[in-house]
């Protein structure tokens, strides 16, 4: 299980990195890191500063081990289809494609 009661984070990699290894995670709710998991489907979500909310998620998880496995798999579903370098690979590729400046000269 990983922990990330952050108040910052710059790109929730560290949330990434869990998920890819199917480890069930609870986060704060703060923007970035609900750009990489979903609440109740690939992780559990806890208001920051909130040390009540955390421990009882904590508590939660650790008598649902049917809970685990699913957030689990779901967050390493999840990675797979959206942070592995196969699938963002293509769509850095666009993007640079799109911003380049094109050369006629050979």
């Amino acid at each position: 299980m990983l922990l990330a009661p952050s108040l910052f984070e710059g790109l929730g990699i560290v949330l990434v990195e869990a998920m890819s290894k199917g480890l069930p995670s609870i986060a704060s709710r703060i923007e970035v890191l609900e750009e990489v998991a979903e609440d109740n489907v690939s992780g559990l979500f806890v208001e920051p500063n909130t040390e009540d909310e955390l421990a009882a998620a904590m508590v939660r998880l650790f008598h649902d081990p049917g809970l685990r496995e699913r957030l689990g798999a779901n967050a390493r579903r999840r990675a797979e289809e959206q942070f592995f370098s196969e699938v963002l690979m293509p769509e850095w590729e666009k993007i640079y494609s799109r911003l380049s400046p094109r050369s006629d000269r050979s």
